[in-house]
């Protein structure tokens, strides 16, 4: 088994950054606090609990995506400025 130095400095070496001594002290600290708030967590029997991939289960309530056509010229027509059967926006990035 690794020693928690080990451990650390293979954390330390996954996440491809640099700390001096202070912040790999501080680093093993937070981590030790994070693995005492996790424990309890660790002992709840979750036997037939199946995984969830997100909080809420919810229903596609659109309409399916189907290519449609359309008048090109009609809906470029509505658009604030085109060039060249492209819609040109103003740059938001300077």
């Amino acid at each position: 088994m690794n020693s928690p130095n080990t451990a650390l400095e293979n954390a330390i070496q996954a996440m491809k950054i640099a700390l001096d001594e202070p912040e790999k002290e501080q680093l093993a600290r937070d981590l030790e606090e994070f693995e005492r708030w996790v424990s309890p967590l660790l002992t709840v029997d979750t036997t037939g609990v199946e995984p969830a991939l997100y909080n809420f289960q919810t229903v596609n309530v659109f309409r399916p995506d189907r290519p449609a056509q359309c008048d090109r010229d009609r809906m470029q027509s509505v658009a604030g400025s085109t060039e060249h059967y492209f819609y040109r926006v103003p740059p938001i990035i300077e």
